[in-house]
């Protein structure tokens, strides 16, 4: 284990689960912080994701087979 300083303590051992439970609250607040730039993209994804480029469908139902 690797001994780290923690805020206002002594040196304390933290194991993986401390780890993973930091990374998620922080990626919480990230996501909280940029919800509306999520937002955004998702709306812009939906843009392409929802349009007939030429015609072609996604399933590509209206190419002719040959």
């Amino acid at each position: 284990m690797y001994s780290i300083y923690l805020q206002r303590g002594p040196p304390e051992y933290i194991n993986t689960n401390m780890i993973k439970t930091i990374i998620q609250q922080y990626t919480k607040k990230i996501d909280y912080l940029f919800k509306d730039e999520l937002e955004l993209l998702k709306n812009i994804q939906k843009l392409f994701t929802m349009s007939d480029l030429d015609g072609i469908n996604k399933d590509n139902s209206n190419i002719e087979r040959g």
